[in-house]
C-alpha cells in the first residue's frame, strides 16, 4: 500500500528559523497539497510530501537563501505587503502576501524625503544597468566614484548599491513590478499568444522561458515581452505542460 505523503500545513507559518525570523516573510503553500514556495528564492514547487516540514528547514539552511534573506533584513527601503485582489466581480476575495515591494509616494505634490531620494537613485540606476546589460560588478566601486564626483550631494553621500544589493533590487524589487504591469496589459486584450522554450543552461540544468507576444494598447503595436523562466528538474512533456498552466 503506497505511503500517505505529508500536505502543506498552515500551522508552519507560525514557526521560526534558526535566527527566531518569521518564516511567513518567504513560505508559502505550492500548487499542490504537498508542496511549497520560498518568494524569497522565487522558487517553484518544492516537496514536501516525503519529509515534511524537514524540508522546509533543510531550504532555509541552505547558503544562498540565508544570504537572499540577509540582504532583505538588512534593505530597510523594501517591505512586505499584503495585497487583496478578486479575479471577477462573483468571485470571493483573498488576500496574499507578494515578495519584497518598494514603498511608493502616491502622493504626486508631496516632496521626497532624503531617503526617498536616494531609493529613487537607486532604482534610477538599477534600471539603466538592466537596460545595458552591464555587469553588477560595476557597482561595486560607485559610491567612492559618486562620492568624487559630487562631493556636495546629500544623495550620493547615502547613495550605496554594490553587485548582491543590485541583484536584489532587480529580482525582488523592481520584478515583480513590471510583471504585474505585464499582466495587467495582457489582461486588457481578448487573446494572447504564449511563447516557450525549454532548453539546458549553462548550469546544465533544464530552463524554461516564458515569452507573451499580443497588442499593446499602450504601444499601438504587436509586442512579445519576457514572462519568466523556470528552473526545472526532469523536463518531461507532462512536466512543462502543468508549469505553463499554472503559470
Amino acid at each position: 500500500m503506497p505511503r500517505k505523503l505529508t500536505k502543506f500545513n498552515t500551522d508552519w507559518l507560525h514557526r521560526l528559523d534558526s535566527n527566531n525570523d518569521s518564516v511567513n516573510i518567504w513560505l508559502k503553500q505550492g500548487s499542490t497539497p504537498t508542496t511549497f514556495k520560498c518568494s524569497l528564492c522565487q522558487t517553484g514547487d518544492l516537496c514536501c510530501g516525503n519529509q515534511g516540514w524537514r524540508a522546509i528547514e533543510q531550504h532555509m539552511n541552505i547558503n544562498r537563501h540565508k544570504e537572499i534573506l540577509r540582504q532583505w533584513k538588512q534593505n530597510a527601503k523594501f517591505r512586505l505587503t499584503n495585497q487583496t485582489r478578486s479575479d471577477s466581480p462573483d468571485s470571493s476575495t483573498f488576500t496574499f502576501t507578494s515578495i519584497p515591494v518598494l514603498d511608493t509616494n502616491t502622493n504626486k505634490n508631496k516632496p521626497l524625503t532624503l531617503d526617498d531620494q536616494v531609493t529613487k537613485a537607486e532604482i534610477l540606476w538599477s534600471l539603466k544597468v538592466a537596460e545595458k546589460g552591464l555587469s553588477y560588478k560595476l557597482c561595486d566601486e560607485l559610491n567612492e566614484l559618486f562620492s568624487s564626483m559630487f562631493p556636495d550631494s546629500s544623495i550620493v553621500g547615502n547613495f550605496s548599491i554594490q553587485a548582491d544589493k543590485m541583484s536584489y533590487v532587480i529580482s525582488h524589487g523592481l520584478g515583480p513590478y513590471f510583471k504585474k504591469k505585464l499582466i495587467d496589459d495582457v489582461k486588457k486584450v481578448d487573446k494572447f499568444v504564449l511563447i516557450f522554450d525549454e532548453q539546458t543552461n549553462n548550469q546544465n540544468k533544464k530552463q524554461l522561458d516564458m515569452l507573451l507576444r499580443y497588442w499593446s494598447n499602450e504601444k499601438q503595436s504587436v509586442v512579445n515581452r519576457f514572462y519568466k523562466s523556470v528552473i526545472l528538474g526532469h523536463a518531461y512533456a507532462k512536466t512543462i505542460r502543468d508549469i505553463i498552466i499554472e503559470s
